[in-house]
C-alpha cells in the first residue's frame, strides 16, 4: 500500500507526512512497510527530504551510505549502553553481610599508633568490610 504511493525519481519524492495522510498509518508503520519493501528488493531511496524509487544505481548507493551511517550511530549507542549497564546490575556479593551491590567502594581506615597510617581497600558499601565475591550470572 505505502510502496504504491512512492514515485519514481528524486525530484518527485514524498515525505512521511504525505504517506501517513494517504494511508492512515502512523510514522512507525510507514517506516516498517518501507523497510519490508526494501528487504524484498524494492529500490526505495531516501535523502532526508522524502522517499522515492531510484532511477540510478548512484541513488541506491547514496541511500545505502545513509543507512550505514545510521547503523554505525546505533552501534555506538548500543556500546555506550553496554558500558552503562554495570551501574545498574548487581555484580558482587559481600561475604560478610550477604549484600548484593554493583561496585565495591573505596574505604580508608586509619590504624597504627594514634591512627598515623592509612589503609585503603575496596569494600562492601553496606557493611564497609573487605571480602566480596563476583556474582556468577
Amino acid at each position: 500500500m505505502v510502496v504504491d504511493l512512492i514515485p519514481v525519481g528524486k525530484n518527485h519524492r514524498v515525505n512521511t507526512g504525505y504517506l501517513r495522510s494517504m494511508t492512515g498509518l502512523d510514522a512507525a508503520e510507514v517506516r516498517r512497510e518501507i523497510n519490508r519493501a526494501r528487504s524484498d528488493g524494492t529500490p526505495i531511496c531516501s535523502d532526508g527530504d522524502g522517499y522515492y524509487i531510484a532511477e540510478t544505481s548512484d541513488e541506491i548507493k547514496n541511500s545505502i551510505r545513509r543507512i550505514n551511517a545510521r547503523i554505525h550511530k546505533q552501534i555506538r549507542a548500543r556500546e555506550g549502553l553496554r558500558k552503562a549497564i554495570a551501574e545498574y546490575s548487581t555484580e558482587y556479593v559481600c561475604e560478610n553481610c550477604g549484600a548484593e551491590f554493583d561496585k565495591p567502594i573505596r574505604i580508608s581506615e586509619r590504624y597504627g599508633n594514634e591512627g598515623t597510617r592509612t589503609q585503603e581497600f575496596d569494600g562492601c558499601p553496606v557493611c564497609g568490610q573487605a571480602g566480596f565475591i563476583e556474582k556468577n550470572e
